[in-house]
């Protein structure tokens, strides 16, 4: 069986809560209209025999309902006020407007013959010579923003004498306004002057909010079109021939800037950067950002470029630099520098040639995109007279390299190895012969100790700044496997600090 669980309300009586001003303020009624008047009229039994199911008092009831009538407010609102549901609210007003009904004719009487309309309009005309009024209601007085012009007196409360409203008068500037100008006309009346369109031969009222919704009304547009005929086109402005051509010469300047020492997103700020510092000049009129600089590098600068590098190379004989490469999305790519003697600028060059796309990246496929590369810049394959690449063996090859497959189709080609890496590969080969093999461990488990561990770094740098008079250390280096001689930046690192590393781990 479902146990049913009561709750225990203590509801306060608002009739000793509040005074009787409080009571005229919440309900409209004083406390002996409430409990003198209205509550034997509406409840004349009085209380329930009894409190089974914990029943609202009669009193409550009433000041539920009056406190509805009064403030007109959600019957959930005026429910929480004494901790009833709404469903209980609804059902009280229900029962306390029935009871009010059944006295509505002691107390609201209608005329019923023409004698009593008759003494009745008497009467009222006797008090307010009011003529014609057979009943009245009570109200509220609202305060209403006088509406101007020669009638506002109409509208001013008696009970409640507001202060004077300004009344708006009619400017001779509006005649001058670029909106009004066409159709308003200055006129005098008896209230003063007064503004009236002339399209649609009406007085306009003297304020200019008015004056610019009747200009846009459909009336006056369809009257002024009529009249007026239809308005001229209004000239644009445009830039000068030289000022646009100087405009377009700042935005190569940028893009090229953009394509040289940043990424292409910066130019979304430089643009509106340099229009907001140079002001007044060529600046103001350059429009570009992200998709037109990235056409300008790719359709104007790039051509150029590449047109002015392919004529300066000419037939001249050059060396390429070769290198392998492999981006984020795991494509691979050849990187090649070019070097040769320029003719034009008497020296040698040293400039990118191509970042080309590998399909395979054995040396058959790096042969066949150098050579798609040469014939792209129109350069005979023939004038190469070296290349410089590491020492893989897809490069260096003794059978199956690139340098073997060039060299049997250019036999006088040299082939100059990376020196960074053939030293990189002769330290290593030797440290292997004569040094412990715990060294590269050492130095390896070093870094990874610091490099993801704060704490670690925080108690390192404590110990070190008590040992070297409050000096920070210098980072750990870490000794990584492609950088060519790296591992002896970490070694001088773990050296330098090797006093204050021992106490560390020491005390670790």
């Amino acid at each position: 069986m479902k146990t049913r669980i009561y709750q225990y309300q203590d509801n306060h009586n608002p009739l000793e809560m509040y005074t009787n001003t409080e009571l005229l303020q919440r309900v409209r009624f004083s406390r002996h209209t409430i409990t003198d008047i209205l509550l034997p009229m509406v409840y004349p039994q009085g209380q329930h025999e009894n409190n089974r199911g914990l029943p609202v008092p009669p009193i409550l009831k009433l000041y539920l309902a009056l406190r509805f009538f009064a403030t007109g407010s959600y019957q959930r609102v005026c429910g929480d006020l004494l901790s009833v549901s709404q469903s209980s609210v609804s059902r009280i007003i229900h029962e306390v407007s029935e009871q009010l009904t059944r006295h509505l004719a002691r107390y609201i009487k209608f005329p019923n013959n023409n004698v009593d309309f008759t003494n009745i309009k008497n009467s009222f005309f006797a008090i307010a010579e009011f003529p014609g009024v057979i009943g009245c209601v009570d109200g509220t007085h609202i305060e209403i923003k006088s509406p101007g012009g020669p009638n506002a007196e109409v509208y001013r409360n008696q009970l409640k004498m507001p202060k004077p409203q300004y009344e708006q008068k009619f400017r001779h500037a509006w005649l001058k306004d670029p909106i009004l100008k066409d159709w308003l006309v200055a006129v005098e009346s008896t209230a003063g002057t007064t503004g009236k369109c002339r399209v649609c031969n009406i007085v306009v009222t003297s304020r200019y909010a008015d004056l610019k919704n009747h200009g846009a009304s459909m009336r006056h547009k369809k009257n002024a079109k009529l009249i007026l005929g239809p308005h001229p086109q209004p000239q644009l402005k445009f830039p000068g021939e030289s000022e646009m051509f100087a405009a377009k010469q700042a935005e190569l300047k940028l893009s090229l800037f953009v394509a040289q020492h940043t990424s292409v997103r910066v130019v979304d700020h430089l643009v509106n950067t340099c229009k907001k510092t140079f002001e007044g000049q060529s600046s103001t009129h350059i429009k570009m950002h992200r998709t037109k600089c990235s056409g300008i590098i790719q359709n104007i600068i790039a051509p150029h470029f590449f047109n002015d590098l392919k004529n300066d190379i000419g037939d001249s004989k050059f060396s390429l630099l070769l290198d392998e490469s492999t981006d984020i999305t795991v494509r691979k790519y050849l990187g090649m520098i070019i070097l040769y003697f320029s003719e034009r600028e008497n020296k040698l060059v040293t400039t990118y040639l191509d970042l080309a796309v590998l399909d395979n990246c054995d040396a058959d496929g790096l042969l066949h995109t150098i050579k798609t590369t040469l014939n792209k810049y129109s350069l005979n394959l023939q004038n190469l007279i070296g290349i410089g690449t590491d020492n893989t063996s897809v490069m260096t090859g003794a059978n199956n390299g690139l340098y073997v497959k060039l060299k049997e189709e250019v036999p006088e080609l040299l082939l100059i190895r990376c020196v960074c890496h053939s030293l990189q590969l002769a330290v290593t080969h030797a440290s292997k012969e004569t040094l412990p093999r715990n060294i590269e461990f050492i130095i390896q488990e070093t870094y990874k100790w610091f490099s993801k561990s704060s704490s670690r770094q925080c108690a390192y740098n404590d110990i070190y700044s008590t040992m070297n008079e409050g000096h920070n250390p210098l980072k750990i280096v870490r000794a990584c496997q492609t950088r060519w001689l790296s591992i002896e930046s970490a070694v001088s690192r773990i050296i330098n600090q090797w006093d204050a590393l021992k106490l560390h781990f020491q005390l670790s």
